[in-house]
């Protein structure tokens, strides 16, 4: 995974970065457990330790952004894509006072819905020399927020030529895709992404939806199956699968 970067792909790919209060364990246990937790796959247990640490008083902005961050993680292993993003879009909108720079300024544009700005601003950051993954993966996302899928393609594909085994950057291509109606390069990106996270339940929905779109209805109802057990208090799933059961009897 990527080294300490503490930049907007924290948002989404699951990465935890721990500021040096983590070292003070009698005030940031539930938060280092948190950590540990997530790495040994016992996302509910993370998930518990870092919500402590978010609520209540006694923990510091800094430690919160930490446990947002680690929370996101968690929250990704279960497949729980949106919740994921919120909490690290939350986590990397917490900054040490008195610090700016074009990163954090992109992020807050995203946050705010500002995609036009966020574009702009990580643009000027790969124009000045960080042609990273994380940067190529950050404007794709605000391109398609804003339904620019070509544009948002290459970005994703220039993001993984530099990390290939990223799976929400695959899945995201995967969407990307769709929006152009390249239902087969979009069951191959999701594909993809479920063979680096087999418990990815979005990759598993969405391609369910590839493949009704090619008039694949088995194997897109024994994928929307699955991603209803990973994502079992997903509403949108439930009510695609009887959608789906209505129309084939």
């Amino acid at each position: 995974m990527i080294p300490t970067m503490r930049i907007a792909l924290a948002l989404i790919l699951g990465l935890t970065f721990l500021s040096p209060a983590a070292l003070r364990a009698d005030e940031y246990d539930d938060c280092v457990r948190g950590g540990q937790a997530v790495s040994g796959r016992s996302y509910d247990l993370a998930i518990r330790y870092c919500t402590v640490v978010i609520t209540e008083p006694r923990f510091t902005q800094m430690q919160k952004r930490d446990a947002y961050l680690i929370r996101g993680n968690a929250y990704d292993g279960k497949g729980m894509g949106e919740q994921a993003f919120g909490d690290r879009m939350a986590g990397a909108l917490i900054q040490p006072a008195g610090r700016e720079n074009l990163i954090e300024r992109g992020l807050a544009e995203a946050a705010a819905g500002q995609m036009e700005a966020a574009i702009a601003t990580f643009s000027e950051i790969i124009r000045r020399g960080a042609r990273t993954a994380e940067m190529y993966y950050n404007r794709g996302v605000a391109q398609l927020f804003l339904n620019r899928a070509e544009p948002a393609i290459e970005d994703f594909r220039e993001s993984l030529r530099l990390k290939p085994d990223e799976a929400v950057v695959h899945h995201n291509l995967g969407l990307a895709l769709m929006r152009l109606a390249r239902f087969d390069d979009a069951i191959a990106s999701f594909d993809r992404a479920l063979a680096i996270n087999q418990r990815f339940g979005m990759a598993f929905h969405d391609r369910g939806h590839a493949y009704l779109a090619t008039a694949r209805r088995p194997e897109a109802l024994r994928d929307f199956q699955r991603a209803r057990e990973l994502l079992p208090d997903d509403p949108r799933i439930a009510r695609t699968i009887r959608a789906l059961e209505l129309r084939t009897r």
